[in-house]
């Protein structure tokens, strides 16, 4: 695969994600700052906001599954969408999107589902739908990243909800990432649908829980020779 090897990501070994630094040092200020100046309940509301915000941008690591044919979920969260689509431009043809939403309590970190080299990434500005609703993937903001592998294509959309509204992609066109290795973040209920060849074994089915990087949602078939 010609490319080079990603650059250390900035979230790899860190047990929180650094795009919460914000948050959780701005409610610890204040938890501490009322409770200095005697302000218990203002201070126990903000405690309550640190600990959420841990919560949610937790960076927890994950093991990818040894099978050599397993497309791991992208993200944490339930499957809400199966479908038969068409994609000319890079899917060369008929594809499958499977659509994962994620909650406020979620691991919000993505992951990459297969082993390949990021071909591009196209940023598409939109509205702010719930991310559940399943006009989210074509009306709202969103990022998607375009990945070739030594078995196939895929597309992986990362989609902004109606309070998630920031999208963080660190794969640059040329990087190459590993199955399971953390490519982004969004922020706050979101959605992140992939898109793979029609020729795949889909694992899932719509109402099942993922974990990202951990649970197989389809595998590619045997190789031949």
């Amino acid at each position: 695969m010609e490319a080079n090897r990603k650059p250390l990501g900035r979230n790899d070994f860190m047990p929180v994600a650094v795009e919460g630094f914000p948050f959780i040092g701005g409610a610890a200020f204040l938890c501490l700052f009322f409770a200095l100046i005697g302000w218990g309940f203002f201070s126990f509301v903000f405690l309550v906001a640190t600990g959420f915000a841990l919560n949610f941008f937790r960076n927890p690591e994950r093991l990818a599954p040894e099978d050599p044919n397993a497309i791991v979920s992208p993200a944490d969260g339930l499957i809400v969408e199966i479908e038969q689509e068409k994609d000319e431009a890079f899917m060369r043809g008929e594809c499958v999107r499977i659509g994962i939403y994620m909650n406020a309590l979620n691991v919000h970190v993505n992951r990459m589902p297969f082993t390949g080299r990021a071909a591009r990434r196209k940023y598409f500005p939109g509205k702010f739908v719930l991310a559940k609703q399943n006009k989210a993937s074509e009306l709202n903001e969103r990022n998607s990243l375009y990945v070739e592998t030594e078995r196939g294509r895929f597309i992986v959309t990362q989609i902004a909800g109606a309070v998630a509204r920031r999208i963080a992609c660190y794969a640059r066109p040329g990087d190459v990432y590993e199955t399971g290795e953390r490519f982004g973040l969004i922020r706050f209920g979101s959605k992140v649908d992939l898109t793979l060849p029609a020729g795949v074994d889909i694992r899932v089915r719509i109402g099942e829980k993922t974990r990202a990087g951990e649970t197989i949602i389809a595998a590619w078939g045997e190789k031949e020779g």
